[in-house]
């Protein structure tokens, strides 16, 4: 169990790949990372019924690129909240890159 558990946080919270309880399947995904002191980078992958779901982030403390790639005849939210001018984001398919500066440096 404490295996699962790790595996868990590193997926949902670090890499931020979690489900949208609305939508089934993976339709409808989260993105969500929260970067944390101590981590400089992170790359997680999940092979979706849809396809692979990918969130990758690098940060030099101050400021991240986020990189997400979001599988065919899927949806997603991606939540920037954790940069200066946070946004939320809807969108399809496809590959998207954000670079900003951290709301909280560490």
């Amino acid at each position: 169990y404490s295996l699962g558990s790790v595996g868990r946080w590193l997926y949902q919270s670090v890499a931020g790949i979690d489900t949208d309880n609305e939508e089934v399947g993976f339709k409808r995904i989260i993105i969500a990372p929260k970067p944390a002191a101590g981590l400089t980078s992170v790359k997680a992958h999940y092979p979706s019924i849809n396809g692979l779901i990918g969130s990758a982030w690098e940060t030099n403390g101050v400021n991240i690129t986020l990189t997400v790639d979001i599988p065919v005849n899927t949806k997603a939210v991606i939540d920037l909240t954790f940069m200066k001018g946070s946004a939320i984001h809807n969108v399809g398919s496809g590959r998207y890159v954000y670079t900003g500066e951290l709301a909280q440096h560490f």
